[in-house]
């Protein structure tokens, strides 16, 4: 994985999401799936190219409250 497109402050709140969605022992409900699987989309569209680090860290920091 090409992660040179990352900022610092993206890597931040991607390792965030990514602890908190595997380490709430919870259930996973629809919602928390909904949430993992638009966290791997998240990643994919920044390693791709279509959205910036900068949008996926608003879009992180946001997760983190549905969270």
């Amino acid at each position: 994985m090409n992660d040179t497109s990352w900022t610092r402050e993206a890597l931040i709140a991607r390792t965030d999401v990514a602890f908190a969605l595997d380490h709430v022992r919870r259930p996973v409900t629809p919602e928390r799936a909904r949430l993992r699987l638009e966290y791997f989309r998240v990643v994919s569209a920044v390693t791709s190219g279509s959205m910036t680090s900068q949008a996926a860290t608003v879009r992180f920091e946001q997760m983190l409250t549905e969270i």
